[in-house]
């Protein structure tokens, strides 16, 4: 049970951002609800975080700020959720902006709907300049977002979060974190989907149906790779806590992973990665990779 009036502690995980961070501490400080405190966890950053960061420890005795050695967004998210005090948790990321009203809906929700382990929101894509790139109906048609967000939703569709807003709308209950535990520290994507999924399978997940999140996009260096093999990753954990019923999900989910890391691996030249691969998805999954090699040739037979 949430009490009244209950602390929100903010964790901001943030790696270099000084240039985006003002905007997000900004949209912090707006908020219409106002019982929380901030936590800024610097992983690890060379450039003028700290520096950034004080300028709004001037401001309010509510932000806090903390240095780690890099380790990635899970371990500076960790870090944030054991230092913070408050009986909800949100995330934000330090180049995401949020509108002034977004605690205030989710808390709210919580009061309501009390059972709720994890609460998102809708959002929208903004360019650099905060432009509009591409708006919550436009997101919700291309990707299949829905207000019911159930475990089998989330692990039936790896590689496409099925929680709106990644980790920058989320707002988690801290008995859900006790009970589950935190962000998997091996993974660098996909560590939100590992998290989510562990907190539906024993708590309700759901949404405030207004966008109350930007999302900013901008050209950033991805591992193809290491994000097949995360979610490959997450794939593998799953079964070994989910129920029978998501069994099923959960390795045809594999399989598509697998199957990607064999692709990306044969367009880029890693014909030993490759190979092996495709062994790999032969012998667990023969059923799956025949017709999946049937449709490739009906493909090119009808080209």
């Amino acid at each position: 049970m949430i009490s009244k009036d209950p602390l929100v502690s903010i964790v901001i995980p943030t790696h270099d951002m000084a240039h985006w961070l003002p905007a997000t501490l900004d949209s912090v400080l707006a908020q219409t609800y106002v019982h929380w405190e901030c936590i800024v966890v610097d992983d690890g950053s060379s450039d003028k975080t700290e520096e950034v960061v004080e300028l709004y420890r001037e401001r309010s005795d509510k932000i806090h700020y903390l240095f780690k050695e890099s380790g990635g967004p899970s371990s500076a998210r960790n870090v944030g959720i054991e230092k913070s005090c408050g009986e909800l948790i949100a995330f934000v990321d330090a180049d995401d902006i949020w509108y002034a009203k977004k605690l205030e809906y989710q808390v709210a929700l919580f009061a309501t709907m009390p059972d709720t382990g994890l609460c998102c929101t809708h959002f929208e894509e903004v360019d650099e300049q905060l432009e509009l790139l591409t708006s919550w109906q436009d997101t919700q048609r291309i990707n299949g977002y829905k207000d019911d967000i159930s475990a089998e939703l989330i692990i039936g569709n790896l590689g496409c979060c099925m929680v709106p807003g990644s980790a920058s709308a989320a707002m988690v209950r801290r008995e859900c974190l006790e009970q589950v535990g935190v962000f998997d520290l091996s993974l660098r994507m996909g560590e939100d989907l590992d998290l989510w999924y562990r907190i539906a399978l024993r708590y309700p997940v759901r949404a405030v149906p207004k966008v109350l999140v930007q999302l900013r996009k901008y050209t950033k260096r991805v591992d193809v790779k290491r994000v097949s093999r995360d979610l490959l990753h997450i794939a593998e954990k799953a079964l070994t806590i989910a129920p029978p019923a998501h069994i099923k999900l959960i390795k045809r989910a594999g399989f598509d992973r697998r199957w990607s890391l064999f692709a990306i691996s044969l367009r880029s030249g890693d014909y030993m990665r490759a190979l092996s691969m495709f062994i790999v998805v032969t012998i667990r999954y023969p059923l799956l990779t025949v017709s999946r090699m049937q449709s490739k040739i009906l493909r090119i037979v009808v080209k």
